[in-house]
């Protein structure tokens, strides 16, 4: 009777598992990147698995991979890793993380969107960028001058 009782204890913890193992965006995040490390291409699979919807657009996943390759050590060096850079949400259904993805040649910005239309998140969208250098340019010009102040000209 006391090895029943421990046989569907054990029973009953794997089948509530799957209600514990949610996955979050940040999960999502966390393998890409680990994967990344191996294979960017196969990285931007895993990932893009996580949306049904997404099915349809293997040309433009396709797409997004050939641009992805370019980010090779001929070109930008080595992979060193990544930083947070911020992550916005609009409501608690649809966040954006932004990261500076560290090469040896420069930084390149990776932006995940993720939605939760009922109960499970999926990748919504994902590009990348190397423009951070021109914004952060562009923020030095605008903190040089904090308080704007109202210029009349009379000719």
């Amino acid at each position: 009777m006391k090895a029943l009782k421990t046989l569907l204890l054990i029973a009953a913890c794997l089948l509530c598992k799957p209600l514990f193992a949610q996955e979050t965006p940040e999960s999502y995040i966390t393998r890409f990147f680990a994967e990344y490390k191996i294979s960017p291409l196969t990285a931007i699979d895993k990932i893009y698995a996580s949306n049904v919807w997404m099915a349809g657009s293997k040309e433009a996943i396709d797409g997004l991979k050939t641009k992805l390759n370019a980010l090779s050590v001929e070109n930008v060096g080595k992979y060193y890793g990544q930083d947070l850079i911020t992550t916005k949400q609009v409501t608690s259904r649809l966040k954006l993380y932004s990261y500076m993805v560290r090469f040896d040649r420069q930084p390149v910005r990776f932006i995940f969107k993720f939605y939760k239309a009922s109960d499970k998140w999926m990748l919504y969208s994902f590009k990348f960028d190397d423009q951070m250098d021109t914004e952060l340019e562009q923020s030095a010009k605008l903190d040089a001058f904090p308080n704007p102040v109202n210029v009349y000209r009379v000719n």
